[in-house]
């Protein structure tokens, strides 16, 4: 996931957009039993170990919806669930992301990217997580190109202050 976001920042790196991106490992953010602070605000710190300025919080959603055609009527010899194509698997995969000062909270931008794949298949072949992966993939190139489009303008426009 974050390889693809990384991907299609690279070239801002080289126009000067931005500096670095660096994965912050869940590990750095999760919550503890004691630990009553957001999620927001355990990103924020943990961002802050790596000296980052800002940081992408990424969420991701995924919706399946399996359903049968008419050919599903011969999963009822058994061997039909093996060689028939009678299973459909749809799924939707959302992706939204925002980007957030780290010592302020100021939210700079949000993104989003959908991301859709499916599969007509024997019931005993389909792999759902396959198929999610493949939605989610998709997802996350869209907001990673939408992403750097927004950067790209916050460039032109000046609205992130330069540092010296």
């Amino acid at each position: 996931m974050f390889s693809a976001i990384e991907n299609a920042v690279a070239p801002l790196k080289g126009e000067g957009v931005i500096t670095d991106t660096v994965r912050i490992p869940p590990s750095l953010a999760e919550a503890r039993y004691d630990d009553k602070r957001s999620m927001l605000e355990r990103v924020r710190v943990a961002a802050a170990r790596f000296g980052a300025d800002a940081v992408l919080v990424v969420n991701i959603y995924n919706d399946d919806d399996w359903y049968v055609n008419p050919l599903s009527i011969l999963y009822v010899t058994i061997a039909g669930m093996w060689i028939v194509p009678g299973t459909h698997l749809d799924v939707i995969s959302l992706s939204e992301g925002y980007l957030v000062d780290v010592r302020n909270e100021y939210l700079y931008l949000n993104v989003m990217g959908k991301g859709h794949a499916s599969t007509v298949r024997p019931l005993m072949y389909i792999d759902e997580q396959t198929i999610s992966d493949r939605a989610t993939h998709k997802a996350i190139e869209k907001l990673g190109h939408e992403l750097a489009y927004k950067l790209r303008d916050f460039n032109k426009h000046d609205l992130v202050q330069q540092k010296p």
